[in-house]
């Protein structure tokens, strides 16, 4: 990089020397800065163009810096040119680098003579376009010097980004939006506000609506009156991770908007991107240029005027439960509503924030990792919990993330959005928490741990029902019917309790009363075909871990070891590590020594190719396909563990069993 030295008056002026042709230097004034040291360097100014400030097009942004140093310096540093997203989001953050290389000695800042002023210019190139997403870019100089970071300077004045193709959505609104009953009553008014809409057909005076619905199915059972927002799924895998996995994979797109007609004596309006035809002529009808981004600004601007606690769950395993146990606990006394039924999903979840009555006290919130890494960033940017729990992370999802590493990061968004001040409920046990926890200082949230490491501020020493803990310098007994893996989500709630200020006694006195969600180790005693059998159902989902805790709590419950059953499904979303998890179940299916063992699946055909000659094995492309030999397999007495992801079809193996009468 040369040194730019220009002669003549300046509006900022600098002596140099040794050089007598080195007498003065000019700043542009525009780039003139307050003086910024940054190690040993002083940054005295810095300019990026108004052309570079809002973008909507992939192009160069560059900065002209000029720098001095007012004593000889003996080491060189490095300096960097860097935009860093507004929000973690998948554009990622890019930069330029200032080095000297040993030939250029008029570059290396150890040559720099003090009183000079050097000019460096960088040009920032973006990322391809399908990384660019509409995050705000703040950009830093960062000046280095051996790997440390000896001083950084942050751009007051962000580059406004403007893409088209991907998402961009308002998280402020208008005064409007809070004046309004107790209830969820969007006014007509309300509507155009958050929307940026156009009432193409005007609604009647007085106009509103209680609730928003884009899934038909869903009409039936939401607040009445409701307002549809018809949608195309194309436009949905656009904006929606799940969605686009999905349609790429059915290969088909569906337009609501002409399905309209066929309901339309159920719903109250209709939220369009393109005007509907033949409905009645006074048939309220809401333009909109994107309905998809409508959705999650009304989600948003719902956010915005909900006057209760937000508690947010995600974790590889037991968001379910632990939303469940939360429920149980929270509601008994307060107004409370929650997720229910895996509506984990970003469309699932703006389905049912958007219809919170913003007069509860409390929503519980289930979040999957696609949530949390849409094209926008994580939806907790519009949700803005005040407690984020994480679970656990185990081998789940290694599909979309490669690794466990990857699956911690990914969790780690549920914390965006939070303000400073708000708490984080960890598992102290799970991988990469020291990763985790850092993340969460970083957002100035207050930790509370749990389980069973001797740091854990709600610790226990065994995970199982009936078993003493520790929380906050007292002793506890846990009382909740559960497989022990779910008294982790047990301890998670109590955490939750204790960031909401409620008393633990409570916590533990409500759960008491919690019955295991369905797919997830409830037992039942039932006759199938004449036969006794104990049937322990998780068949919802399944990790390895998981299928580890479920063998002990088999062995635990039944101790005739002829009449212990295993039925074991495909562990889904493993991407390359799939054939190798599955064969790592052979070491549980020796150490644990169920009679029989029943598997399900593609991989787990790998793992019965492996132990079939060692033990009593049987294996079946699918639960499905197991049900006509189910009888031949089960014997009077037998205690039936059934363990897998929905993949494998064991619920319907599940449901065969219940046909018999239950106990």
């Amino acid at each position: 990089m040369p040194v730019d030295v220009e002669k003549n008056s300046a509006e900022k002026n600098f002596s140099l020397a040794p050089s007598i042709d080195w007498k003065a230097i000019k700043i542009p004034a525009e780039a003139i800065c307050d003086e910024v040291r940054l190690g040993d360097l002083i940054l005295c100014g810095y300019r990026v163009p108004q052309e570079c400030r809002k973008l909507s097009v992939r192009q160069t942004i560059w900065a002209d810096t000029y720098w001095t140093v007012d004593k000889k310096i003996e080491r060189d540093f490095q300096i960097q040119f860097v935009a860093v997203p507004e929000r973690e989001c998948r554009m990622k953050e890019f930069s330029q680098t200032f080095s000297r290389d040993d030939d250029d000695l008029l570059c290396r800042t150890s040559n720099w003579v003090s009183g000079a002023v050097y000019k460096i210019r960088f040009a920032l190139e973006m990322p391809p376009l399908e990384e660019i997403a509409n995050a705000d870019l703040h950009l830093e100089l960062r000046v280095i010097a051996e790997g440390k970071f000896q001083g950084v300077y942050r751009d007051p004045k962000k580059i406004e980004m403007n893409f088209s193709h991907t998402p961009q959505y308002r998280l402020d609104f208008p005064p409007s939006i809070y004046q309004n009953h107790f209830g969820s009553y969007w006014t007509a008014q309300q509507i155009e506000d958050i929307t940026g809409g156009k009432w193409i057909v005007p609604p009647p005076e007085n106009f509103f609506v209680r609730s928003f619905c884009r899934l038909i199915k869903k009409i039936a059972a939401a607040p009445k009156p409701v307002m549809y927002i018809a949608t195309t799924y194309p436009q949905l895998a656009f904006h929606d991770i799940y969605f686009k996995q999905k349609i790429n994979q059915k290969k088909k797109s569906i337009d609501s908007h002409s399905k309209v007609h066929e309901f339309a004596d159920k719903i109250s309006g209709v939220i369009v991107s393109h005007p509907i035809e033949n409905l009645p002529p006074d048939f309220p009808q809401l333009l909109v240029e994107d309905s998809v981004r409508a959705t999650f600004e009304l989600t948003f601007a719902a956010r915005k005027r909900f006057q209760g606690k937000v508690i947010a769950v995600t974790g590889s395993n037991g968001k379910t439960t632990t939303v469940a146990m939360l429920e149980n606990i929270l509601s008994k006394d307060r107004n409370i509503v929650a997720t229910h039924n895996n509506s984990n999903v970003s469309a699932r979840l703006t389905h049912a924030f958007m219809n919170y009555s913003n007069d509860k006290a409390y929503a519980v919130l289930e979040i999957c990792s696609m949530a949390l890494e849409t094209e926008w960033g994580s939806i907790t940017y519009g949700l803005m919990p005040h407690v984020a729990v994480i679970t656990s992370i185990t081998d789940a999802h290694l599909l979309e993330h490669g690794t466990m590493e990857g699956v911690a990061r990914a969790k780690c968004n549920i914390f965006c959005g939070m303000a400073p001040g708000g708490f984080a409920v960890l598992n102290r046990d799970m991988p990469y928490f020291e990763l985790i926890e850092k993340k969460a200082t970083e957002h100035l949230l207050n930790v509370i741990t749990f389980g069973t490491h001797p740091d854990a501020m709600i610790r226990m020493e065994k995970i199982q029902d009936g078993e003493t803990f520790t929380c906050m310098g007292k002793s506890y007994v846990m009382n909740c019917s559960v497989p022990p893996e779910q008294i982790y989500d047990a301890l998670a709630a109590v955490g939750v309790c204790v960031a909401l200020a409620m008393p633990v006694e409570i916590a533990l006195e409500r759960l008491k009363a919690f019955k295991v969600v369905k797919g997830r180790g409830e037992i039942y005693d039932v006759t199938y075909k004449g036969k006794k059998i104990k049937l322990i159902n998780g068949s919802y989902n399944a990790t390895f871990l998981s299928i580890k805790t479920g063998f002990e709590y088999l062995n635990s419950i039944e101790k005739n070891p002829a009449a212990r059953v295993a039925v074991l499904g495909d562990i889904a979303h493993l991407g390359d590590s799939a054939e190798k998890i599955h064969r790592q179940l052979a070491e549980l299916i020796f150490k644990y020594n169920p009679d029989r063992v029943i598997l399900c699946g593609k991989y787990m055909k790998i793992l019965w190719q492996d132990i079939k000659d060692k033990c009593q094995c049987h294996w079946f492309e699918s639960g499905q396909k197991l049900i006509p030999e189910l009888n031949n397999l089960l014997n009077d007495g037998d205690c039936v563990f059934v363990k897998g992801s929905i993949p494998a079809k064991l619920s319907l193996v599940v449901d065969e069993i219940l046909n018999g009468k239950k106990k």
